[in-house]
């Protein structure tokens, strides 16, 4: 089957949700020829081959005249938003479709506008099958990056056109992290939509190496104001006094300032670029304790949490409005910390206490797989296989 793959930043170094979309199309391109389009980061690629997938690009959205394009769309065009992504990505479809055979378009969100580009593409060809993969709902962004002028009237038409659109699609496969918040859930038509749970990396085992004074305690990812802010997280590791650690932060530059403008480093908290998947899921191999800042919305699940559990390592998450991590419950190797209802003495004492007791321990994949059985492997492959079929 030739299957059209529609994402936003996958290659060469993914999203969050491109992490998602690698795992489905390393599985799919066992068995089927898959092209894949993709935001473009450096020179433009046109069927670049990388490990089995054809790679073309969509013009950046960081571009200055993608930008004003956007900025004009999104309100006069709402819900596309991304305009300019959309009609370049409905354009590329249209000249692959003139020179081979599309048996299926599967679009991936974020962002919300490569459901777009493959609804549109598929109604003027309802021979092909059109499948969507939703991590981050549409309208549930909003919430946060709307002003509250605004934002229950975009919030009803995003909404209406996430149903309009699933309701549209042969088969929706939907994050597992979507179904905690049931108003979202209930957007995807229950007669074609199936929860795709988060297949486990290879496991991460401890590299052997000489034992170090320091505990070492690696955070890797973003930062957002509103949806994971990291203020209260590191003055809870600034008010650590009798115990030696180094928190190491892996992010993006605007992640970065975000971090310098909560409050002034000690030496113990060092940041570092963003780097590449197979570097972080190395850095995490190495490390004590790894640390999570929990989203602020519901529906929302970063995909490092899976990442994190992998790795067999003790975790410390923080979370806010209520909205405790349940993997972390089931994980034994797991503190989780409430920033509305604990102080920051009493934040730091936990924290302090917990990576004293469970520091240098490290579970295997034989008990993490006991703990996590949705997650396995062939779990993953089954849904896929019913979806796609399993003959190349």
């Amino acid at each position: 089957m030739n299957i059209i793959v529609i994402a936003g930043h996958y290659f060469p170094t993914p999203s969050p949700t491109g992490i998602c979309a690698r795992q489905i199309c390393d599985y799919l391109k066992k068995k089927h020829n898959i092209t894949l389009l993709c935001v473009q980061k450096g020179e433009p690629l046109s069927g670049y081959d990388t490990d089995g997938i054809k790679i073309y690009t969509i013009p950046s959205m960081d571009q200055p005249s993608s930008k004003l394009g956007n900025i004009y769309s999104s309100h006069i065009y709402f819900p596309y938003g991304l305009r300019c992504y959309t009609e370049s990505a409905v354009a590329l479809l249209d000249q692959l479709y003139e020179k081979w055979k599309i048996d299926a378009v599967l679009s991936i969100c974020a962002p919300f506008s490569a459901h777009v580009a493959g609804y549109r593409f598929t109604r003027k060809h309802p021979e092909i099958r059109f499948v969507t993969y939703t991590a981050d709902p549409y309208s549930a962004n909003l919430v946060q990056n709307c002003s509250k002028m605004t934002r229950g009237y975009k919030c009803r038409r995003a909404k209406k056109w996430e149903k309009k659109i699933y309701g549209s699609s042969q088969c929706n496969l939907v994050f597992e992290g979507i179904a905690a918040d049931e108003e979202t859930y209930s957007m995807f038509p229950a007669h074609n939509s199936h929860l795709l749970y988060y297949q486990f990396p290879e496991f991460f085992p401890r590299t052997l190496s000489e034992e170090t004074i320091k505990m070492k305690i690696i955070y890797a990812g973003g930062f957002y104001p509103t949806i994971r802010n990291p203020e209260y997280a590191l003055k809870t590791f600034c008010g650590i006094k009798n115990f030696a650690f180094e928190l190491n932060i892996y992010c993006n530059d605007a992640s970065a300032q975000l971090v310098k403008n909560c409050c002034v480093l000690p030496e113990n908290i060092k940041l570092h670029k963003q780097v590449s998947l197979d570097e972080i899921r190395r850095i995490m191999k190495n490390a004590d304790v790894l640390l999570n800042i929990g989203n602020a919305i519901k529906g929302y699940m970063p995909s490092k949490i899976f990442e994190y559990i992998a790795c067999g390592k003790p975790i410390i998450s923080f979370y806010t409005n209520g909205l405790k991590e349940q993997r972390f419950d089931r994980y034994p190797l797991a503190i989780q910390i409430s920033q509305d209802d604990t102080s920051l003495e009493q934040a730091s004492q936990f924290v302090e206490d917990f990576c004293r007791q469970f520091g240098k321990k490290q579970m295997n994949k034989e008990e993490i797989d006991l703990y996590f059985p949705q997650n396995l492997p062939e779990k993953f492959q089954y849904i896929l296989d019913n979806v796609f079929g399993v003959s190349v």
